[in-house]
């Protein structure tokens, strides 16, 4: 880059990753966000807060306080989410497409 050119633009909005197919995409796009349907019954606390935008730290202060918005398990040590309270919360169906 010569003196006086500006800088690239950033059209990726954000800190930028690889899918596991090698596309490149934004961090913060809407596709870094899991699915809440493609979740294990029991997934860890950390996958359900992105989902949430819930940052780590304020994740384990909620827990901490109490105060997270769904139900959580600690198993062996780790903080787990179900899936269906997770779905509940989000006043979502239980299967895609509305499907019980």
């Amino acid at each position: 880059m010569d003196k006086g050119e500006d800088p690239p633009a950033n059209t990726g909005g954000g800190t930028r990753g690889t899918a596991p197919d090698g596309e490149r995409f934004a961090v913060d796009s809407p596709r870094s966000v899991p699915d809440p349907y493609e979740l294990e019954p029991l997934s860890p606390v950390l996958v359900v807060s992105k989902i949430l935008r819930i940052g780590k730290d304020r994740t384990y202060e909620m827990i901490k306080d109490g105060t997270y918005p769904v139900p959580v398990r600690n198993i062996n040590g780790r903080f787990k989410v179900s899936k269906y309270d997770l779905l509940d919360y989000l006043n979502a169906p239980q299967a895609p497409g509305g499907a019980a």
